[in-house]
C-alpha cells in the first residue's frame, strides 16, 4: 500500500546579487516522513532483487516491497556477471519490474 505524501512548501527570503537577480529558495519538508526508500536502503532491507539479463546496457530490478525506491545516477550495481552504474535517475514503483539502462564500470570493459 503507497501512501499519499503531505507536502508543506516553505518560501524563504531572497537572495539578491548585483542589485539585478533575485533568487527566492523555495523548500518543502514532509509532514508525516519520507514516501520512498533508497537503493541502497531496499538492498539492505530484501526489498529489491536485480537479476541478471544477459544484456550489458540494461538491468532488471524487482521491487518486492510496499514503498517506492529512489535508484540515482551514478549509483554502482556491484555483482551479477559485470559491475555497472545506473545512467538516469528513477523512482520504481512496488510491486514491479522495472529495466533501467546501465553503463558497465569494470576495467578494461
Amino acid at each position: 500500500m503507497v501512501r499519499a505524501v503531505e507536502w508543506l512548501p516553505q518560501l524563504h527570503d531572497p537572495q539578491v546579487a548585483a542589485d539585478f537577480l533575485a533568487v527566492f529558495p523555495l523548500t518543502v519538508a514532509e509532514s508525516n516522513g519520507r514516501g520512498y526508500l533508497t537503493f541502497s536502503e531496499a538492498i539492505q532491507q530484501g526489498l529489491v532483487f536485480v537479476p541478471e539479463t544477459g544484456r550489458v546496457s540494461e538491468i532488471v530490478v524487482v521491487v518486492k516491497g510496499e514503498k517506492p525506491v529512489l535508484i540515482m545516477e551514478g549509483e554502482v550495481i556491484v555483482g551479477g556477471w559485470q559491475n555497472r552504474t545506473v545512467n538516469i535517475s528513477l523512482l520504481l514503483q512496488p510491486g514491479k519490474e522495472h529495466r533501467i539502462p546501465v553503463s558497465c564500470v569494470e576495467q578494461g570493459r
